[in-house]
């Protein structure tokens, strides 16, 4: 059984665009789901999604979302 662990809850401060970076949309869709979208092609069984505490409610394709460390 292959696991991916998608790393996505940084706060995107170095980036200035005043949201966590795996929300800054790219060729029309955020970031992170350019990864997801590659994750899901692997054939993986499950990818856990690591996200900031307060996109913890986002649900995407059936990935599991938690809450990311605290910044610092």
């Amino acid at each position: 059984m292959a696991v991916a662990l998608l790393v996505a809850a940084g706060s995107g401060e170095r980036l200035g665009a005043g949201r966590p970076k795996a929300f800054v949309t790219l060729g029309g869709k955020p970031l992170f789901q350019w990864s997801l979208e590659a994750l899901d092609e692997a054939g993986l069984e499950d990818v856990v999604i690591a996200m900031p505490r307060e996109m913890v409610v986002f649900s995407s394709q059936g990935a599991i979302v938690v809450p990311g460390g605290a910044p610092g």
